[in-house]
């Protein structure tokens, strides 16, 4: 048989809905799942679900029929692992989510009644539990800060330390608190301290200091 015509049959056996070479071609993908056509061009397609997404390729063979479908799509795709990557099996349209219509209809495997007078509705109402008090905001106050380093500044005023590692220069008040003045009087000019400096209004006040090997 001719390779034109095995083509022209292979094309023919395709359903409109199933698109690609099928999910048992080649090695396994992802498992298939249903969801959302969210995007459908520049080669590739994607499905999004409440809790995935996902992409893939899309051949050349298929892509006509995919143009025909519309971005927010209900569908259920599956895919194929090949060398460069996730390439579409299967794209099958399915048909929207019903909605209540509200006519005071019901379907389901039973009986279907329609009320042809009023309806009588019972509301049952539970007993409310107690509220709760919502939790505290978290807090949003300035941690204390911490350097360890080379003491390349120190007055009676204020200290700066610049890291070991590098980074920003930690510079910090000294001032007539009782923490800060026993912190500044271990300190030295050029030597090795690790110092800790606490918020105090819009600045940092040296709050403790400790020789450094």
């Amino acid at each position: 048989m001719r390779p034109a015509l095995v083509c022209a049959l292979l094309a023919l056996c395709l359903p409109a809905a199933a698109l690609a070479d099928g999910p048992g071609n080649g090695p396994k993908g992802p498992p298939p799942f249903t969801g959302l056509l969210t995007a459908n061009g520049s080669g590739s397609v994607t499905v999004t679900s409440k809790t995935a997404s996902l992409t893939c390729a899309v051949p050349d063979r298929a892509a006509g029929s995919l143009a025909k479908l519309k971005v927010g799509t209900p569908v259920k795709i599956a895919c194929r692992k090949t060398a460069t990557g996730l390439v579409l099996a299967q794209l099958q349209p399915l048909p929207p989510p019903k909605h209540d219509s509200g006519t005071g209809s019901s379907s389901g495997d039973g009986d279907n009644h329609q009320g042809t007078g009023s309806t009588t509705t019972t509301t049952t109402t539970s007993p409310t539990a107690p509220t709760q008090p919502p939790p505290p905001p978290p807090s949003t106050a300035p941690k204390p800060k911490s350097a360890v380093g080379t003491v390349f500044f120190l007055s009676a005023t204020g200290v700066a330390v610049r890291p070991d590692g590098g980074g920003e220069v930690l510079t910090c008040a000294i001032t007539t608190a009782p923490d800060s003045v026993a912190a500044a009087a271990k300190l030295t000019l050029n030597g090795h301290f690790g110092i800790v400096c606490r918020p105090d209004g819009g600045h940092f006040v040296l709050s403790g200091a400790t020789p450094a090997p």
